[in-house]
């Protein structure tokens, strides 16, 4: 196999270019990196491209294999200590059925609490997370990092509330998780089994428009603080809606 060894090379520039918003809008495609992550995608059909400074071959001839220097790789990854393995992907779909159990991220500005968030909802069987259209980009490195691989195991999606909202299942209660002066403690809310369950902007919460569509509000009953992160709010939510 030939090595790629100039960053100039039009596979390695346009690898590069998958790296911005607009490009990946355009072509569908964005970028990730790791060997584990790698296997996953592999495993859910999405990986188009691989480049790797290791020799690596796959039986499918329809994903095409590149072998690049230590040079090239060092200059194209994000990772601080890498372990050679570069890939690009399709994009998840969109406009999927809704799943039984839903987590709805409202504008989460923060790439590293979205990718939290969505491995936090693996960790608790979640079937689905839906990103509001000025949530922090799933295609973000910061949050594929944070993500650790669980973007290739759950549901994802782009869509805003409003066109969600009607498309719930029957019996399908909307939760918000809000510190309203009507909401709930979190230990008072009866066990749902079919759900979407919202968490908010950092500085906003949840905007009006979706706390007047829940059927509950929750909060966690917290003392000393005013609020927790999003990310640590989400993840004592989705253990107890399992537990």
């Amino acid at each position: 196999m030939e090595v790629i060894s100039s960053r100039k090379n039009p596979k390695i520039l346009h690898l590069m270019s998958l790296r911005l918003a607009k490009n990946i809008k355009k072509e569908n495609l964005f970028v990730d990196e790791g060997f584990k992550n790698l296997l996953m995608a592999l495993k859910n059909h999405m990986v188009k491209e691989i480049y790797t400074v290791k020799p690596f071959s796959l039986d499918d001839d329809k994903i095409k294999v590149y072998q690049i220097s230590h040079e090239v790789y060092e200059k194209v990854s994000c990772l601080v200590n890498g372990d050679g393995f570069i890939f690009i992907c399709q994009c998840f779909l969109s406009n999927q059925n809704l799943s039984d159990k839903v987590v709805y991220l409202d504008d989460v500005q923060d790439p590293g609490n979205v990718g939290t968030i969505i491995r936090s909802c693996l960790a608790f069987n979640i079937d689905m997370v839906i990103l509001s259209t000025k949530c922090a980009s799933i295609y973000n490195f910061k949050t594929l990092s944070a993500c650790k691989g669980s973007q290739y195991q759950i549901k994802i999606m782009v869509e805003d509330f409003k066109n969600i909202v009607n498309r719930r299942k029957e019996n399908q209660f909307i939760i918000s998780t809000c510190l309203s002066s009507d909401s709930i403690y979190l230990e008072d809310l009866f066990k749902i089994n079919k759900y979407i369950v919202v968490f908010g902007n950092e500085g906003k919460g949840i905007s009006k428009d979706i706390i007047e569509k829940s059927d509950f509000k929750v909060k966690i009953p917290i003392s000393n603080i005013d609020s927790l992160n999003v990310s640590v709010a989400a993840g004592i939510v989705l253990y107890h809606l399992e537990n």
